[in-house]
């Protein structure tokens, strides 16, 4: 039984992966309205639930649905997928002109990380930091808040958000 729900965990996060780099085409070839369909759809394979169920619940929620009953590895990296799908909803709407949406998308996928490493002990699994690294990046573009930006930074020199000297390692 636990094979058959790690390897399906494993198939789900790849497919997700797939998702997401289909979506980065789908943006850059100027497809921004199939493009947010398929972010629709990755964020529903993701939560194993419908967008506005999930959209409706706080943020601290909406990591434990994340979480639960996943290893800690598997979570940290469904966090970092939410993120990097948040992240990339971000891009699709400054390609689109709406100014408005794409800062809000960018910070709540920084807030993602932030939370996720919060609820932790220890090191910021690889997942986590690098999705910190690319809102740091994203954040060149679509400013982020200062205390938001603060926590990445801090995050990807090593250090959790919330305690100085806990590294960032491989899940």
């Amino acid at each position: 039984m636990a094979a058959q729900r790690d390897d399906y965990l494993l198939r789900l996060l790849a497919q997700l992966r797939e998702l997401l780099a289909r979506l980065v085409r789908l943006r850059l070839a100027g497809g921004y309205d199939e493009a947010l369909q398929l972010l629709m759809e990755a964020q529903e394979r993701l939560f194993g639930r419908p967008v506005a169920e999930v959209a409706a619940r706080p943020l601290e929620d909406q990591i434990a649905v994340l979480a639960k009953d996943v290893p800690a590895a598997v979570a940290a990296e469904k966090c970092a997928l939410y993120a990097d799908l948040l992240r990339e909803a971000s891009a699709i709407f400054r390609a689109r002109g709406a100014v408005d949406l794409a800062p809000a998308a960018l910070t709540l996928a920084a807030q993602v990380v932030l939370t996720a490493v919060g609820r932790r002990e220890g090191a910021t699994p690889a997942p986590l930091a690098a999705a910190a690294r690319e809102l740091l990046q994203a954040g060149e573009v679509t400013p982020l808040p200062d205390g938001v930006s603060e926590g990445l930074r801090r995050l990807v020199a090593g250090a959790a958000p919330g305690a100085a000297g806990a590294g960032v390692t491989a899940p």
